[in-house]
């Protein structure tokens, strides 16, 4: 079948999603759990502006995931799309853009997890290629530090992320236009 991607707009947002990786289950567009996932041709657009915590895809300990061709614009504060405790996995051809924490005052933590277009944590054998990602911001006025840990670091400003791997192995990213991600122009 042809035309244009299908649209998954967000319309509640739960506000929750600080902590915990899996904080982020009950607080995305689409919650990937389970093996042999293809995700392709895909809009994910929240149209409302708040600084919350939404993802636009959430995948948790799967292996074989396929996510190409997703547009992903309008979040707030956390990953247009994070992988978790997952394996074998491709993100290809994703257009990630115009995301915007500092809507309405809500504080969030900057120190331990930047907002981000694309974010991995304790996954493997992935290849992140073709990607745009524009204006992943924190916005101009940042947000105190709430981390027990380094509650001195203060105002956060600026800080996103394009593309963060963390605690994640043979990981290959490449051939990606990221642009204004933890700055505002």
């Amino acid at each position: 079948t042809s035309g244009p991607p299908a649209v998954i707009y967000i319309r509640h947002d739960t506000g929750t999603g600080g902590g915990k990786a899996n904080d982020y289950a009950d607080n995305s567009a689409i919650y990937v759990v389970g093996d042999n996932v293809t995700i392709q041709d895909l809009t994910v657009d929240k149209d409302f502006l708040d600084g919350s915590y939404a993802v636009g895809i959430y995948a948790e300990g799967t292996n074989n995931l396929n996510i190409s061709g997703v547009e992903i614009r309008n979040l707030s504060v956390r990953y247009g799309i994070f992988v978790v405790d997952s394996s074998n996995f491709v993100i290809s051809d994703a257009y990630i853009h115009d995301f915007l924490m500092d809507q309405s005052g809500v504080a969030s933590d900057m120190v331990d997890s930047a907002p981000a277009g694309i974010r991995t944590l304790r996954s493997d054998n992935g290849v992140i290629r073709d990607s745009r990602i524009y204006d992943i911001e924190v916005g101009p006025n940042g947000r105190n530090s709430t981390s027990e840990l380094r509650p001195a670091y203060g105002i956060q400003g600026h800080q996103a992320d394009g593309i963060t791997i963390s605690q994640s192995s043979n990981i290959t990213v490449e051939n990606h236009d990221i642009w204004r991600s933890g700055a505002l122009f």
